[in-house]
């Protein structure tokens, strides 16, 4: 139509506005972000998924469970057991994916017996559940044996609590 002629030709004899914005497929586009927000999106789905996962902290020393806890407690759920009879009635009673284990237990303090009955009850479990040990028994006997027997990981005690969260979340993460 003839305005729509007249009104094409006018406005191409006039010169660009200096504020004039580009047609959107000239103008270049930003990188896309998607991956950044879906690596983020995948870590926090890692970390509620590992927040949902129940460890079994079998540990007789006040300071040491209070040490676990304190590492533990924002990323797991946590069942604390202070002797063998309690963590082997926790095991048969509730769902746990990790066992985290000291060797030396009451009665005997100076025997890993009671860790060891603790240990054989976990691998006795109708799924598999993974099992680190912690203790100060430097005897490399008793570490080899735990190791071939499944245990996944052998920590000298005192335990460092980043290393034994960044263990457990590759551990659970799997």
């Amino acid at each position: 139509s003839m305005p729509a002629r007249v009104a094409a030709s006018f406005a191409s004899a006039l010169p660009p506005r200096a504020d004039a914005v580009e047609p959107r497929a000239l103008r270049p586009q930003p990188r896309p972000r998607a991956p950044v927000a879906q690596t983020m999106l995948d870590h926090r789905s890692a970390m509620q998924t590992l927040a949902t996962r129940t460890i079994l902290a079998v540990e007789d020393q006040p300071a040491a469970r209070r040490l676990i806890y304190h590492a533990l407690k924002d990323r797991f759920r946590l069942l604390e057991a202070g002797d063998a009879e309690t963590a082997i009635a926790l095991l048969e009673r509730e769902p746990v994916d990790l066992v985290l284990l000291d060797l030396h237990l009451p009665p005997d303090l100076d025997s890993p017996q009671q860790g060891l009955e603790v240990e054989r009850r976990v691998r006795e479990l109708p799924r598999e559940v993974p099992l680190v040990v912690m203790s100060a028994n430097e005897d490399p006997a008793l570490r080899e044996a735990l190791l071939a027997r499944g245990a996944r990981a052998f920590l000298r005690k005192p335990v460092d609590p980043e290393r034994l969260l960044t263990l457990l979340e590759e551990l659970l993460r799997t």
